[in-house]
């Protein structure tokens, strides 16, 4: 088994069994990627900046706002669920779509209509030869990503999706990919970018997602 197959399974099964077990918790410290957003940055894991927690068994009140907001699963084969609405800019779509959070892509997976309207709020072209979506480092005015969740509003900043992968030539790279018309799956694939903008609460004995604010000051 992959070494890397082996610990999500085991972080798995000791979430369910944390579940199961409300008065336990374990809480691992994560670390900052290198790859930083917007402005250029020398931060790496090395330095050893905190970058999240990862938290089972309990909820993180310390770093996490209580007021969680809960979306039930629409599959039990990932943390599936489903948004009413997408805007950014000008753009509005109004429409029940089906999306689920991965904590193992760095970027955001949107559908053509929606990503084509997120090219066009933020300018961003495409590279000829990385053919990622890449707009300049300095470009000022971008707009959040907006998802409708339960009836909640939850935004997604230029700060978490531009990212300074090319910065070398002034250019940064929108951290989304075009996810097609699901390929068959969920339209949109919410990854990093939206899961370190929120506490993602993973309630498996419930079967439901929950999201809260951050508390800024305590990370």
């Amino acid at each position: 088994m992959k070494p890397i197959l082996a610990l999500c399974l085991a972080l798995f099964l000791v979430a369910i069994h944390a579940a199961a077990l409300p008065k336990k918790s374990l809480q691992l410290k994560m670390y900052k990627s290198s790859q930083k957003a917007v402005k250029p940055s020398k931060g790496s894991n090395a330095a050893g900046e905190v970058g999240g927690l990862l938290t089972l068994g309990t909820i993180d009140t310390q770093n996490c706002d209580s007021n969680v907001n809960y979306a039930p699963l629409t599959s039990l084969t990932s943390w599936q669920f489903s948004v009413s609405a997408f805007s950014v800019g000008s753009y509005q779509k109004t429409k029940t779509m089906q999306v689920y959070v991965d904590s193992i892509e760095e970027y955001l997976g949107a559908p053509t209509d929606d990503l084509n309207a997120i090219l066009n709020a933020t300018n961003a072209v495409i590279d000829p030869e990385s053919h990622l979506y890449t707009l300049p480092c300095n470009s000022t005015g971008l707009p959040d990503l907006k998802f409708t969740i339960n009836k909640q509003v939850y935004s997604v900043s230029p700060k978490e999706y531009v990212t300074d992968l090319l910065s070398e030539n002034g250019m940064c790279v929108l951290a989304i990919f075009n996810n097609g018309n699901g390929f068959g799956g969920p339209a949109w694939v919410l990854g990093e970018p939206f899961m370190r903008s929120y506490c993602n609460i993973f309630d498996v004995g419930n079967k439901q997602i929950g999201f809260a604010n951050v508390k800024q000051s305590s990370l």
